[in-house]
């Protein structure tokens, strides 16, 4: 979250890259969803690490993009690659 600015020939090459090596190797990336009342809504996909900062969770991408969220992780589905929060 520096602010800087990204080519859009440098992001195509990562996302051909990362799509080879998704299928040559197992990567574990997340799409992380947020629970609101009944339903689910999803905050930010290829998510490759959650944080703890406070009662926050940073939740970052190979890309470098970043989302902070008020929330508490309900539930971790490791089969589907899935991340499912809670509001605190």
């Amino acid at each position: 979250m520096d602010g800087g600015s990204v080519s859009t020939g440098t992001v195509e090459y990562l996302k051909n890259k990362l799509k080879a090596k998704k299928e040559n190797t197992k990567m574990c990336m997340a799409s992380v969803w947020i629970k609101k009342g009944t339903r689910e809504e999803n905050l930010l996909e290829e998510v490759a690490v959650i944080k703890l900062k406070g009662e926050k969770l940073i939740l970052s991408t190979l890309l470098g993009e970043e989302k902070l969220v008020e929330a508490k992780i309900e539930k971790i589905d490791f089969m589907n690659s899935k991340v499912l929060l809670t509001k605190r």
